[in-house]
């Protein structure tokens, strides 16, 4: 056979091939329900991607077998998917070069109760696959036979696992992986040099494990790591070299640790560090310097009791760090130079403390904080609020939840705050003029329940319910305003407030409408008098016994006459003898 004919005759084969393929999902459904057994439980779904990252289409299936995958891709002649998610199934374990003829870009294993991720399922297709997702398994262990060929791979996640060993050599082919998600296993060591070969990893995420120590090569080679994630852990013994040539590091979570000693130097591109709920217990214990760019610190939670005059001396060159947390601690004391090198703070949260005065040696430790716009000092054990200790540039407070009774007159001047919580206190009273700095209309929240407010409601001079009425907008109040909350209190006689829209009365329409109601009200009376005064029965007279009643005689009166008299009697009357000279017969009334 000549080379003309054979070239012809492959191109043929090709083109065969090539029209056997499907491009749409009607075809592709169709034909993966054609092969399926009667009795098959598997639910196969085709869509399009759309304008996604993965181009092609999206085959979904559950509650499906090793073989009926087999099957379906056969069927399919090389039909190519830009995504397959398998879940809800029950695989164990992936034959090598099941997803081969199918090329995905993207695949998922979720919930398909695999066990081992020993030789690649993806065979010489492994180039193709950028995002490999194998989430909700019982994997125990990582092989670097799974990842063959996968030099294009950029995401990788292995979460909600049982996996407790990462061999020391498991990423070796991962070049190009950019996000790496382990969460939620049971991994408690690392071999040193296990992701040394991952020089473009940008994230790292291993929350929720059993770490318990990082080695000083831990994380060797992860020279552009920019986020690494490893709070929810057991880690206690930490060589803080580990971190040193992490020089693109911008965010550092180690939260829900055990850790007591806090030690980061000359990390450039640090930005946000997260070391809450540990056991650091005081601020000499936490070590930093040289962090330029830190612009968030987190401390919460570690049984920290004071804050020294130099606790933050190490962050003098951190002249970005906007916000602090140390909510949740034990402080009860606070120097008034502590926060002397973080002039540029805007928010610091020191709610759940045990504060009980914002000054000390009469001097508020807030008072550097010339930039501070929120401030959170909800549940600690404030019991006064005095002149000159809030910052001016305040737009948030939140006071609620203290043991406040007093806030002193401009306590609050010259502060334009937007959103205020005093709740949960103990006060009865605010000066006149206390809320000057605060317009209604400018106010986003505010919150004064749960306080023992005394009020004095006839007294004009009562203002803040008024001022309340004035900003309900932006009333958030969730528990009881007491006297505050009683309509009109504080409003002079007759003063309401009108709605929208409507227009003040003038005053000679009011009076005029009030006379004639009283006017009305005299004609109304006066009928109803008139009224009952006609209907009234007639009295009745009693008759005086007199010896000549008993004798009288009447002749030929009428009955009406008799009605008339209004001497009412009990008669008894005769029947009268007949007689046959016609004269009428005298009639006798005798009294029983």
């Amino acid at each position: 056979m000549s080379g003309a004919v054979r070239a012809g005759l492959l191109i043929c084969a090709v083109i065969a091939i090539a029209e056997s393929q499907y491009d749409n999902c009607f075809d592709v459904e169709s034909t993966i329900k054609r092969i399926l057994d009667p009795n098959d439980t598997t639910v196969c779904i085709c869509a399009y991607n759309g304008a996604t990252v993965v181009k092609g289409m999206d085959l979904t299936f559950t509650q499906t077998s090793v073989q009926t995958l087999i099957d379906s891709f056969d069927a399919l002649n090389g039909t190519k998917f830009g995504r397959i998610r398998i879940k809800n199934s029950s695989l164990n374990e992936l034959p090598e070069d099941i997803f081969e003829i199918v090329e995905p870009q993207e695949l998922i294993l979720d919930t398909c109760e695999l066990k081992h991720l020993r030789v690649s399922p993806m065979g010489n297709s492994a180039q193709y696959l950028k995002k490999l997702i194998v989430r909700n398994n019982t994997i125990h262990r990582v092989e670097r036979g799974f990842f063959a060929g996968m030099k294009n791979l950029y995401r990788l996640d292995l979460s909600n696992n049982d996996i407790s060993l990462i061999d020391a050599d498991s990423f070796q082919d991962l070049r190009e992986l950019r996000e790496l998600f382990i969460n939620r296993n049971f991994i408690s060591d690392i071999e040193d040099f296990t992701f040394s070969k991952l020089k473009h990893l940008r994230q790292l995420v291993m929350l929720d494990n059993t770490l318990k120590s990082i080695k000083k090569n831990t994380f060797a080679g992860l020279d552009n790591v920019e986020m690494l994630v490893l709070n929810s852990n057991q880690l206690n013994e930490i060589d803080w070299t580990a971190f040193s040539n992490m020089k693109k590091l911008s965010e550092l979570n180690l939260g829900k640790n055990k850790i007591s000693k806090v030690e980061l130097k000359g990390l450039p591109q640090l930005q946000k560090l997260y070391v809450p709920d540990n056991q650091v217990k005081a601020m000499k214990n936490v070590m930093l310097r040289d962090l330029p760019s830190l612009s968030l610190l987190a401390l919460d939670k570690n049984g920290i009791k004071s804050l020294g005059a130099i606790a933050f001396q190490g962050l003098s060159k951190s002249i970005g760090l906007a916000t602090l947390s140390l909510a949740s601690n034990n402080i009860s004391q606070i120097s008034h130079r502590t926060f002397t090198v973080l002039r540029n703070l805007k928010t610091l949260a020191l709610q759940e403390n045990e504060i009980q005065n914002l000054t000390v040696d009469e001097i508020s430790f807030l008072a550097p904080l010339k930039k501070l716009k929120n401030l959170f000092l909800s549940n600690n054990k404030l019991t006064t609020i005095r002149i000159n200790e809030l910052p001016n540039s305040l737009v948030q407070l939140s006071l609620d939840h203290n043991l406040i009774n007093r806030i002193e007159p401009k306590a609050f001047d010259g502060l334009s705050l937007k959103r205020l919580y005093i709740n949960k206190n103990k006060i009865q009273f605010l000066y006149h003029g206390a809320f000057d700095g605060m317009t209604p209309d400018n106010l986003e929240a505010i919150d004064v329940s749960s306080n023992p407010w005394q009020c004095v409601c006839r007294n004009a001079a009562e203002w803040l319910p008024r001022w309340l009425e004035e900003a309900e907008e932006a009333d958030v109040s969730e528990g009881p305003l007491g006297c505050l909350a009683i309509p009109g209190c504080g409003k002079k006689e007759g003063e309401q407030k009108l709605k929208p829209g409507e227009q003040e009365t003038p005053e000679w329409i009011t009076v005029s409408a009030t006379i004639l109601a009283a006017i009305s009200l005299i004609l109304l009376l006066a009928i109803v008098i008139l009224y009952f005064k006609d209907i009234a029965p007639p009295k009745l007279i009693r008759a005086h016994r007199a010896d000549s009643d008993l004798h009288k005689l009447i002749e030929n009166d009428n009955l009406s006459n008799f009605a008339d008299s209004c001497i009412m009697v009990t008669p008894m009357l005769k029947k009268p003898n007949s007689t046959s000279n016609g004269e009428k017969k005298k009639v006798r009334f005798e009294e029983n």
